[in-house]
């Protein structure tokens, strides 16, 4: 199975009233960090002289290079492979800004002062904006139907549910530590596929329940535990 991160962003605002031209005139390189380490760099600049698609002619300053876009045309698609990281457990993704640049026009900058950093700290008109548009896709030789993405609900701790015993031979017990309303509980194996899935009610702190991977494999299976106080995932391992 492989997995794709399909990423857009286009910088917005520019003038006096903020550092550098930002965003919409200000090159940057943002990152794609995982689990708390920077995996992918975005470098988010276009050249726009000439301006694609034949565009012109138009008012304005439009001849200048652009943070991710050039008028007249489609903002530019960023491609990262992601298949590295699927499979591995949970991941944290977060989109960093490029974290040299500081707006020392920003209202919520305590360094800013009229008249000095720039010329009205009190003025958010012209403050950058970066918008972000991204989706995670994913391929497979095998059926991915159900396969659940992200959700809503809060991330919960993962010490809600054991695991006895893991490395398993197939056969093993879910050990319930908080009272839970419902619970639903569902395994996949690294490939997104469902293994099994089942449903509970009323589950008391201490309850057990009996799970079997059947005939699967020796490998990696992923628990995804659903409740009404969060979800979370938790590693199987089948010796």
């Amino acid at each position: 199975m492989a997995s794709r991160l399909k990423l857009i962003s286009t910088g917005h605002s520019w003038g006096d009233n903020n550092t550098g031209n930002a965003a919409e005139f200000h090159e940057d390189t943002h990152h794609i960090r995982i689990n708390g380490a920077n995996a992918f760099a975005q470098y988010n600049w276009w050249d726009c002289n000439p301006n694609p698609q034949g565009c012109q002619p138009q008012n304005g300053t439009w001849y200048f290079n652009r943070a991710g876009w050039c008028p007249g045309t489609i903002a530019q698609w960023f491609d990262f492979n992601m298949t590295q990281y699927i499979g591995q457990g949970p991941l944290e993704m977060r989109y960093i800004f490029d974290e040299d640049y500081i707006d020392f026009c920003s209202p919520s900058n305590p360094n800013c002062v009229s008249g000095v950093t720039c010329p009205d700290c009190n003025d958010p008109s012209a403050n950058p904006v970066l918008d972000v548009w991204a989706n995670l896709v994913t391929f497979s030789n095998q059926p991915t139907e159900g396969v659940t993405g992200v959700n809503d609900l809060p991330l919960t701790d993962p010490q809600t549910v054991q695991i006895l015993p893991n490395p398993t031979d197939g056969k093993f017990r879910i050990e319930f530590r908080n009272n839970l309303e419902v619970v639903q509980l569902s395994i996949r194996n690294t490939e997104g596929r469902e293994i099994s899935q089942m449903q509970f009610s009323g589950i008391a702190a201490g309850d057990t329940k009996d799970m079997d991977l059947g005939d699967a494999p020796s490998g990696v299976y992923f628990l995804n535990v659903h409740t009404e106080q969060g979800v979370f995932m938790k590693k199987i391992i089948r010796k």
